[in-house]
């Protein structure tokens, strides 16, 4: 508060690239989806589309059909959408609290569009190398959450908790309300607003007060220890906090390393996204340390993939 005080112009210059980040780019991909996809979720058409997906989803990743089309929308839409429809689908009784925290991790991932056309061909200035990231967050999330499912199984066989396998309470079925699904829409796309606008706001509050370069230096030092030098451990450390800012960073110099670092900043999402996505499932009893431990061990596996694929292919 004391910086915003002495240098108001400067951070109201962070809030508003903020909320043009918003307006420009995240809003008009955000809208129709959210909408259509609460108005799938109200009409209970879910179901029936996610049915012929239930046995395989159930057997290899331990989730139901619904979180078949979790999956499948946020793969092609990008988070946090995911973690909306994770969170409507356990409040209408579709997914059982042992799902929610599976449910929520296969369903975290980054679109297309962004990973491909903005990070790939605006960023990296190669279409190729943005393919390699989202395909490799793809298969990282698919990866990760078959260890999970069979980590799982194991530990059950060990102890089985009774109330992990209660559904919640279904809510009686209400008339479909387009005021309703709109005022859904909006709140929720307002929630995302305003976490982009926030994190642009502490991303140069950090960078001002050196914390960003403290931490950089701690992460080279260790980075140095396993003989791994000439990366932009600043942009990785931006990137940890507010994943677009950092993927620009790192693009500024394109190698193996770099171009892995990048895809594992897209595959953690950053603190930023990870807080829009744990605002959307704080009415769930999902446990927000499992959920941000699973989506770093889904960005190492990502890491891994990009950086076997770029040797592979030799690019």
């Amino acid at each position: 508060m004391v910086l915003i005080l002495v240098s108001p112009v400067r951070y109201a210059f962070s809030v508003t690239n903020g909320l043009k980040l918003f307006f420009t780019a995240v809003l008009p991909g955000l809208l129709p989806f959210m909408f259509l996809c609460k108005l799938l979720t109200e009409l209970g058409v879910i179901s029936k589309l996610s049915k012929p997906l239930e046995k395989p989803m159930k057997s290899m990743f331990g989730v139901g059909g619904e979180g078949a089309y979790a999956m499948i929308i946020s793969m092609l839409s990008g988070y946090p959408i995911g973690s909306k429809i994770t969170a409507d689908l356990y409040e209408k009784g579709k997914i059982k609290e042992n799902e929610l925290l599976k449910t929520a991790l296969i369903s975290s991932t980054s679109g297309p569009i962004f990973v491909i056309g903005a990070v790939g061909g605006a960023m990296l200035n190669s279409i190729k190398l943005g393919a390699i990231i989202y395909v490799s967050n793809i298969l990282a999330v698919l990866t990760t959450s078959l260890i999970f499912h069979l980590f799982g199984k194991i530990k059950r066989k060990q102890k089985v908790k009774v109330s992990q396998t209660q559904s919640p309470t279904i809510e009686q079925k209400k008339p479909l309300s387009l005021y309703s699904l709109a005022k859904d829409t909006v709140v929720s796309l307002l929630i995302v607003g305003f976490y982009i606008a926030l994190f642009s706001l502490i991303i140069d509050l950090l960078t001002d007060l050196k914390v960003i370069d403290f931490f950089a230096a701690m992460l080279g030092r260790t980075l140095g220890f396993f003989g791994i030098r000439g990366v932009n451990t600043a942009g990785i450390m931006s990137g940890i906090v507010e994943m677009t800012n950092g993927a620009k960073q790192l693009s500024s110099s394109i190698s193996p390393l770099s171009v892995s670092f990048v895809g594992f900043l897209i595959a953690f999402s950053g603190i930023s996204i990870i807080t829009q996505s744990l605002s959307f499932l704080s009415k769930t009893p999902i446990s927000a340390f499992k959920f941000v431990m699973g989506k770093f061990f889904q960005a190492l596996v990502t890491f891994v993939f990009i950086f076997l694929f770029l040797l592979i292919f030799k690019i």
